[in-house]
């Protein structure tokens, strides 16, 4: 037993960095002593200081966090200066509450600052679904199916979502037109470099325009020569014919007298 207990006390003094040698040489221990010597003097007083502490320094970072400056401040100074901000600053959401609970058109009269968050609060809840149903009509307009359960914001990431897509498709389709145009362009000579759709169409039809015209001018010129040439060949053949009636009357007599000869 006494061997057993030796063991013990050299293990202990080994791991408190105390070399054992022979566990014979340890000398005696008083354990009413060695508590007493182990346990600091003002453990109570220590722990009343830290825990003063860490209340003190959870008021002034409550006091901080609401611009409150501590500078100098007694424990009782601070948590006076704190319920003074909270009041104002349940005040002015209050009034903020009110001058919504106005806007909306709820009524005020004799309602208590809680009645009128509970009034506030139904009216969100009613705007909120009047907005859900909106969106739940514009989802479906977009092409966007909704299900139950949905928020406002979910819906509304579906709709964007669902834009951003038509978009895509919408340029794919514009650069295909794009693509149509610049090659229609190129077959009328028209330089499509640059331009936008737009600027193409007006580019092809204003080329449109001036080949119309010219195949106009061209035409109009046709007409006009054959017209000239007509008119000309009428007034040649009028000429031949008024030479003949004049040279008929010298001639007769030459016939008549060819013809008595021939008899």
């Amino acid at each position: 037993m006494k061997k057993c207990v030796s063991s013990i006390l050299s293990l202990s003094l080994l791991l408190g960095g105390v070399s054992v040698v022979n566990a014979a040489e340890v000398p005696s221990v008083d354990k009413a002593a060695h508590a007493k010597a182990s346990k600091p003097a003002n453990t109570g007083k220590q722990a009343k200081a830290e825990a003063r502490q860490q209340h003190l320094d959870k008021i002034k970072a409550l006091a901080e966090k609401w611009g409150i400056d501590t500078t100098n401040m007694t424990v009782e100074q601070m948590k006076e200066a704190y319920k003074a901000k909270r009041a104002e600053l349940n005040a002015e959401k209050l009034a903020k509450l009110k001058e919504k609970a106005q806007k909306w058109g709820i009524q005020l009269d004799g309602k208590t600052a809680k009645e009128v968050k509970a009034a506030v609060k139904a009216k969100q809840a009613e705007k909120h679904e009047q907005q859900l149903a909106k969106l739940v009509e514009k989802a479906g307009k977009a092409g966007v199916e909704t299900s139950a359960g949905q928020t406002p914001k979910e819906i509304k990431q579906m709709i964007q979502a669902k834009k951003a897509e038509t978009k895509q498709q919408r340029q794919a389709k514009q650069a295909e037109h794009i693509a149509k145009l610049q090659e229609k362009a190129a077959q009328l000579g028209t330089d499509a470099t640059g331009k936008t759709a737009k600027e193409l169409k007006e580019a092809i039809k204003a080329k449109k325009a001036e080949m119309k015209a010219a195949n106009k001018a061209e035409k109009k010129a046709e007409k006009q020569a054959e017209k000239q040439a007509s008119k000309e060949a009428k007034q040649k053949a009028k000429q031949e014919a008024r030479q003949q009636e004049k040279q008929a009357p010298k001639q007769a007599p030459k016939q008549a007298a060819q013809q008595q000869n021939q008899v």
